[in-house]
């Protein structure tokens, strides 16, 4: 994942202030359709399989009230990183949508570890927690 964020251009873009209420972010499907670009196909490697996607990474207007990262004594709540991961995995990881938030993702991982691997939410949590400086 890291390759491919530092060799693929990401776009980042925004709809009108009006629409996409109650939505943070959303991944646009890449050029291919959605699909896993991180696995060897045809025998090319996952940058070969990644070239001239056309990710990109729409921020809706709820993204501009999340915190940019998360506080160890402040709320458990989606951040402007961790939702920016989130979107990252769908686009390069084939993630999908099957629980959000950190309670219920946590709930996910020791009830049904296979799909929280599948899981944005999960990966958008472990990447903020394992990455992000803690703030006091």
């Amino acid at each position: 994942m890291a390759s491919l964020i530092n060799l693929e251009t990401i776009k980042i873009t925004a709809p009108p202030l009006n629409t996409y209420q109650n939505l943070y972010a959303q991944a646009m499907p890449p050029r291919d359709d959605w699909q896993n670009f991180t696995k060897n196909t045809n025998k090319c490697a996952f940058l070969t399989n990644s070239q001239n996607q056309s990710f990109c990474i729409r921020l809706c207007p709820e993204w501009h009230t999340a915190l940019l990262f998360r506080y160890r004594h402040g709320p458990i709540t989606d951040t402007k990183f961790q939702i920016i991961a989130h979107e990252l995995t769908h686009l390069l990881l084939h993630t999908e949508d099957i629980s959000f938030g950190m309670q219920n993702c946590a709930s996910l991982a020791l009830s049904k570890s296979i799909e929280a691997k599948s899981n944005a939410d999960n990966w958008g949590d472990f990447i903020e927690e394992f990455s992000t400086p803690r703030q006091m």
